[in-house]
Protein backbone atom coordinates (compact mmCIF):
# COMPACT_ATOMS: atom_id res chain seq x y z
CA UNK A 1 0.00 0.00 0.00
CA UNK A 2 3.05 2.37 -0.65
CA UNK A 3 0.64 4.54 -3.04
CA UNK A 4 -1.41 5.42 -0.26
CA UNK A 5 1.78 6.53 1.78
CA UNK A 6 2.91 8.43 -1.25
CA UNK A 7 0.08 10.21 -2.18
CA UNK A 8 -1.23 10.98 1.25
CA UNK A 9 -4.73 12.42 1.28
CA UNK A 10 -4.30 13.46 -2.18
CA UNK A 11 -6.97 10.96 -2.99
CA UNK A 12 -7.96 13.14 -6.81
CA UNK A 13 -4.21 12.52 -7.87
CA UNK A 14 -4.35 8.65 -6.93
CA UNK A 15 -7.00 7.99 -8.76
CA UNK A 16 -5.71 10.18 -11.96
CA UNK A 17 -2.74 8.18 -11.79
CA UNK A 18 -4.43 4.50 -11.70
CA UNK A 19 -6.93 4.96 -14.02
CA UNK A 20 -4.16 6.29 -16.32
CA UNK A 21 -2.20 2.60 -15.65
CA UNK A 22 -5.70 1.03 -16.08
CA UNK A 23 -5.97 2.82 -19.61
CA UNK A 24 -2.95 1.86 -20.88
CA UNK A 25 -3.28 -1.97 -19.54
CA UNK A 26 -6.46 -1.96 -21.61
CA UNK A 27 -4.57 -1.31 -24.37
CA UNK A 28 -2.00 -3.40 -24.26
CA UNK A 29 -4.33 -6.43 -23.51
CA UNK A 30 -6.06 -5.20 -26.87
CA UNK A 31 -2.89 -5.12 -28.58
CA UNK A 32 -1.94 -8.26 -28.07
CA UNK A 33 -6.05 -10.11 -28.92
CA UNK A 34 -6.62 -10.25 -25.18
CA UNK A 35 -9.14 -7.35 -24.22
CA UNK A 36 -10.36 -6.94 -20.86
CA UNK A 37 -14.01 -5.84 -19.64
CA UNK A 38 -13.60 -2.51 -18.05
CA UNK A 39 -15.01 -4.04 -14.90
CA UNK A 40 -12.40 -6.14 -14.19
CA UNK A 41 -10.01 -3.84 -14.65
CA UNK A 42 -11.61 -1.40 -12.01
CA UNK A 43 -11.44 -3.94 -9.72
CA UNK A 44 -7.83 -4.25 -10.05
CA UNK A 45 -6.90 -0.78 -10.58
CA UNK A 46 -9.05 1.65 -8.86
CA UNK A 47 -11.46 -0.11 -6.68
CA UNK A 48 -9.30 -1.51 -3.80
CA UNK A 49 -8.38 3.02 -2.77
CA UNK A 50 -10.48 4.18 0.41
CA UNK A 51 -13.73 6.17 -0.42
CA UNK A 52 -12.43 8.89 2.45
CA UNK A 53 -8.89 9.34 3.95
CA UNK A 54 -8.34 7.61 6.94
CA UNK A 55 -8.66 9.67 9.99
CA UNK A 56 -5.37 10.63 11.81
CA UNK A 57 -5.33 11.44 15.39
Amino acid sequence: MWLLAEYGRDRISLLIYLATLQQEAAEQLADLGRPVAPRRLTARFTAWVPARPARTS
